[in-house]
């Protein structure tokens, strides 16, 4: 059975990208009443049975839906790629965002 807090909100058109290891890293998407979600990162540790939202630095991809990611790199450090998308203001992103996600489950860095 999961853990109920922090569980991210309902959403949809957002990405799930298994790290390879232990992790589920949950991004952006739309909620419930169509508004865009935070640009927040969720982790699903499934050893564990439990979500958590790590500590982020830096800018990251920002706030979007329809997009897809990937996770690459491995050794300690992973980067889950975000690409394309939409938000609230800009119709279609061209660029390519990072998230850089650690093994242990502690914290993310936005690229």
């Amino acid at each position: 059975m999961l853990l109920p807090q922090p569980v991210p909100s309902p959403r949809g058109q957002h990405t799930a990208v298994f790290d390879g290891d232990d992790q589920l890293i949950v991004f952006g998407g739309v909620d419930t009443k169509e508004a865009y979600a935070a640009p927040t990162v969720h982790v699903l540790s499934l050893s564990q049975r439990r979500w958590f939202s790590p500590a982020v630095a830096g800018e990251g991809p920002g706030q979007r839906a329809r997009h897809c990611a990937a996770m690459l790199g491995q050794n300690g450090m992973r980067t889950m790629a975000v690409f394309g998308g939409r938000c609230p203001t800009v119709r279609l992103f061209e660029g390519l965002g990072e998230l850089l996600v650690p093994m242990a489950h502690a914290a993310c860095a936005l690229k």
